[in-house]
This record gives C-alpha cells, structure tokens and sequence, in this order.
C-alpha cells in the first residue's frame, strides 16, 4: 500500500507543479476515499469514512474556515460531475 500511495502523492504533485489544479484535486478526494476506506471493517469507503478521515486526521493538523460536510460536498462536485459545486452541498448550504 505505501508504494501504491507514494505514487499517488507524486501524481498529486506533478499536478500541481504542471498548474492541473482541477486534476490534482480529483486525485487528492479519491486519496481521502482509500484513506477513509483502512478505517473501515469492511474495507469500503463511505460518505461517513470520508468525513471522518478528514475530521480525525486533516484538521487535527491546520484549522480551515469549512467543515467535512462542506469538503464532502466538494469531493462529490468534483468526482462525480468535474464541477465545484453538487447537490449535497447545495442541500446542505456548505461554503466550498
């Protein structure tokens, strides 16, 4: 699994530094789904894996000015639909 996920943080970074921004974040919320995934007893990532992977391990490290429903709500804009916005967060009025 760790190569299988240095891999993945190359291919953020490469992203990133190649200013394929929308790419890098596709990439970065699939990483938090297998992340959230390992907490898991059955293996599979969820809505609740997800937010709770960003709650127990993203914000303990840096405060940000939005919560794991509105970064939930981003994830599914960005990977279901390649748009910033989705139903979840409009349902939910989340701020990303």
């Amino acid at each position: 699994m760790s190569n299988r996920m240095n891999s993945v943080l190359r291919t953020i970074n490469d992203c990133i530094n190649e200013k394929r921004l929308f790419p890098a974040l596709m990439v970065i919320y699939s990483s938090i789904d297998v992340l959230g995934s390992l907490q898991n007893l059955d293996g599979y990532a969820s809505r609740d894996s997800f937010r709770n992977w960003v709650t127990n391990y993203l914000f303990k490290v840096k405060m940000f000015p939005f919560n794991e429903y509105d970064l939930y709500g981003a994830r599914c804009g960005i990977l279901h639909t390649m748009r910033y916005d989705s139903q979840y967060g409009t349902a939910l009025k989340t701020v990303v």
